[in-house]
């Protein structure tokens, strides 16, 4: 690996794995300048053990059973220091991992990260039951009622067997990804088989998020808290049910904080994407996470490296989705 350079380490988001990243990690590691790019799937999830869930639905607890395996990982790996990137859930995990153990994130990309914004005021079922009655409503309300009883779509899809699993699964990807995307029926039934097995990670689903995707213990009060040397880059998607306002206030408020004076938080929209935004546009995804990294390790001293970007008007895309991901930034409130 390149002297001094930390691997890039991305973490999967809820019910994927690390070859969640396929569209990403030859790229990456071609062009980091460490040559490395590491990413494991969680304990619990994916093709790593399955050890009986602990936490229960305490969302410190939950976030603690991912935060430490990982530094567990990390020392058995012999890594100094690692750019951890995640996404959505694996956003959750990413900040916990930086509140105990900052000495080990040289940087830290949030990629439509879940758990941000404060919960609403009214729960998800006071929503529900303030609908009008309709099919909606029911199904919602089961939804709640199943969520609230610690099921998961992974236990649907085991209910359900295999033809039936699989093509809830097969039919979820080909829905949600555009036909542009290469190996679509792989990533399907790398999905099915990973949802097979007994419950372990998965479980974390309850115990960190309410009903309605509201973390329990919302990042956007933990973020400012996080040590200032750890530059932070958040990626939305332009399509992204995840809501970019939070990321933005989050920017707005630690550059008016004259404590936090020259911390790096950076805030991009990805066109064309939605939350699986580095399976919908790898290239741009690819691109804003080499840039930041390489202005980061710059910034912390290491030599300019020559990496290619996936097309020559590239670095102008970069500067148009970063403006993208402060737009109407100053109508957002500051809830």
């Amino acid at each position: 690996g390149g002297g001094g350079a930390s691997p890039i380490v991305p973490w999967h988001g809820y019910g994927q794995g690390g070859a969640s990243w396929w569209r990403n990690l030859p790229t990456l590691a071609m062009q980091h300048r460490a040559g490395s790019v590491l990413a494991p799937d969680w304990l619990g999830c994916g093709g790593s053990s399955r050890p009986a869930w602990t936490p229960g639905d305490d969302g410190e607890a939950a976030e603690d059973f991912f935060a430490d395996s990982f530094e567990q990982w990390r020392a058995q790996q012999g890594l100094e220091r690692m750019h951890v990137v995640g996404h959505s859930m694996g956003a959750i995990i990413a900040v916990r991992y930086a509140e105990k153990y900052p000495e080990r994130v040289s940087s830290l990309v949030l990629a439509s990260p879940a758990g941000v914004p404060h919960p609403p005021s009214e729960t998800f079922q006071d929503r529900i039951n303030n609908q009008p009655l309709s099919l909606r409503r029911e199904i919602f309300r089961t939804v709640g009622n199943a969520w609230d009883n610690g099921y998961t779509p992974q236990f649907a899809s085991r209910l359900f067997g295999g033809w039936l699993g699989r093509s809830m699964i097969q039919g979820y990807v080909n829905r949600r990804f555009h036909e542009s995307v290469t190996n679509k029926p792989e990533f399907a039934e790398y999905m099915y088989q990973h949802w097979q097995g007994q419950a372990s990670g998965e479980l974390a689903l309850q115990a960190m998020l309410s009903p309605g995707a509201f973390a329990k213990r919302p990042l956007i009060d933990r973020i400012p808290e996080l040590n200032p040397k750890i530059p932070i880059t958040f990626i939305y998607g332009d399509r992204d049910w995840m809501d970019i306002r939070p990321a933005q206030r989050i920017k707005r408020r630690l550059a008016q904080d004259p404590v936090s004076a020259g911390r790096v938080v950076r805030c991009f929209e990805l066109e064309e994407a939605g939350h699986q935004l580095m399976i919908d546009q790898p290239d741009s995804f690819n691109d804003i996470l080499l840039q930041a990294i390489h202005e980061d390790e710059v910034a912390m001293g290491l030599r300019p490296h020559k990496f290619e970007l996936s097309s020559p008007s590239s670095l102008e895309a970069i500067m148009r989705m970063e403006a993208a991901g402060m737009k109407n930034a100053h109508q957002t409130s500051e809830a």
